[in-house]
This record gives C-alpha cells, sequence and structure tokens, in this order.
C-alpha cells in the first residue's frame, strides 16, 4: 500500500506541473518567456529553470539520493532556452517512472537543461 501523504504529494505536483505547462505555452512567442519589464527581474523561463533546479535538488538530491549537483547561479543567468526545452526538461522528470511508482523518486533524472 503507498503512503497516503507521499500519493497526495506526488498529485500535487503533477498538478502543479501540468498548469505549469500550459502557462509556458500561453506566451505569444519564445522571446516572451524571457523578457523581463520594470520591476519584475525573473523572465518565467529563469523561473521555470528555478523550479526545475529546486525539485531535482529536493527530491531527487535530499529524498531520493540521486547526486544531483545544482547549479542555482545558471538558473538566474540562462537565457534563451527553447520553451519545449524546459517542458520536456521537468517532462522527463515526472515521466521517467510508470503510475504509482513516483513516489520520493519522481525527479530523480539529474539532466542539465541547456
Amino acid at each position: 500500500m503507498r503512503d497516503p501523504f507521499i500519493e497526495s504529494i506526488e498529485k500535487l505536483l503533477l498538478r502543479d506541473l501540468a498548469q505549469l505547462e500550459k502557462e509556458l505555452e500561453m506566451y505569444p512567442d519564445e522571446s516572451s518567456v524571457w523578457k523581463t519589464t520594470g520591476a519584475i527581474s525573473n523572465s518565467a523561463g529563469n523561473l521555470t529553470l528555478h523550479l526545475i533546479g529546486n525539485l531535482r535538488y529536493f527530491i531527487g538530491t535530499q529524498l531520493g539520493k540521486t547526486g544531483y549537483e545544482r547549479d542555482r547561479p545558471a538558473e538566474f543567468s540562462s537565457r534563451d532556452v527553447p520553451r519545449a526545452t524546459l517542458i520536456e526538461s521537468y517532462s522527463r522528470d515526472k515521466n521517467r517512472y510508470p503510475p504509482g511508482t513516483r513516489g520520493s523518486r519522481c525527479f530523480q533524472t539529474a539532466a542539465t537543461v541547456s
């Protein structure tokens, strides 16, 4: 029997990642994903990279003991990563394991976005 807590966290993460994908796809073009204006200093693209790094570090390294080494500065300095690459990056992580086996392993992949 699966741990109900792990199952509920998994559902929340998967729900929110699906919403992130929808929001990224709403940008009219690739350059808009990386645009900052006024007081907004972090683009949607950089925030997505930051979220991917956070999930891979916490869930992968801390819970899954994957050895993933986070490059936090790159999460905020990288630019113009195609939207499809961002989406594929976290989709690869969440889809790596079949339903019912993800648990704390759902973001163990330590692949980098380039």
